[in-house]
């Protein structure tokens, strides 16, 4: 990242400036990118847990419903003759 600041930015900033203002924008602009990253990737992995508790418990009950008198065929709960 200060490659691209060094690149793209420190010849736009203006000379009237103090290099601790700059330094102190740089730094508030890393910390909300940092703030937002983490909060957007807990909640992410938030979901992607509940899609994975889904799954399993999807696959649980398909299975309990497939050993009773019920066969699962193509969705639909048919009874079993006999």
């Amino acid at each position: 990242m200060n490659w691209t600041i060094a690149t793209y930015m420190a010849d736009k900033i203006p000379p009237n400036i103090g290099a601790g203002l700059a330094q102190a924008g740089l730094e508030m602009g890393r910390s909300v990118v940092w703030t937002l990253a983490t909060w957007i990737g807990v909640e992410a992995a938030l979901i992607g847990l509940l899609g994975l508790v889904l799954l399993l418990s999807a696959r649980k009950v398909s299975r309990a419903s497939a050993s009773k008198d019920y066969d699962v065929t193509a969705g639909d709960l048919v009874l079993k003759d006999g």
